[in-house]
């Protein structure tokens, strides 16, 4: 139990150092270009993991007696949505506007959210409490999107704050008036 709220408590501060802040520099806050990069290159792997990750890595239980299971379908399912997730991270990567950013950001924040609901609420995996899916595949998913969800709520909040800092000009107070 300890060891997992370790890895929980490491992941918000790897999530915290991939949202910096770069000083405040003539009252405008920036995205470093590094954490820029390293949040799209984030969001990239955790969308592949989204996508391939039940298919390969943590599998999903075999077909029984020629039909397809709910496992099956929800995995078809991610690799959409992972594959979209993935596409966005790529973009993060590459686009430099903080409007754009933002919109991103919410992008991938609202498919981590589908990504979660899909094996939990709209699909679902095997009833039974021993297959694979249910004790390997579907924690390992949880886990996958809702880090996805932190980091990307993390980086839209980021990102329309800066947005809004950078859009509104500072209100200046006439001396005249005195």
């Amino acid at each position: 139990m300890l060891l997992e709220q370790h890895k929980v408590l490491w992941l918000f501060y790897l999530a915290s150092q991939l949202i910096s802040v770069k000083g405040e520099k003539g009252g405008k806050m920036s995205m470093k270009r590094t954490s820029r990069l390293a949040l799209g290159i984030f969001i990239l792997i955790l969308g592949i993991l989204i996508a391939l990750g039940p298919q390969y890595i943590f599998k999903i239980c075999e077909q029984h007696h020629g039909t397809t299971t709910a496992c099956f379908w929800t995995a078809r399912a991610l690799i959409g949505v992972g594959g979209v997730i993935a596409l966005l991270g790529a973009a993060v990567i590459f686009l430099k506007s903080t409007p754009l950013l933002a919109g991103l950001s919410l992008a991938v924040l609202l498919n981590s959210i589908l990504a979660f609901l899909i094996p939990n609420l709209l699909i679902g995996v095997c009833g039974e409490a021993t297959m694979d899916c249910r004790v390997v595949t579907l924690p390992a998913l949880n886990i996958l999107t809702i880090l996805s969800i932190i980091i990307s709520a993390g980086s839209t909040g980021f990102l329309f704050v800066k947005y809004r800092k950078e859009s509104v000009p500072d209100a200046h107070v006439s001396s005249e008036l005195d």
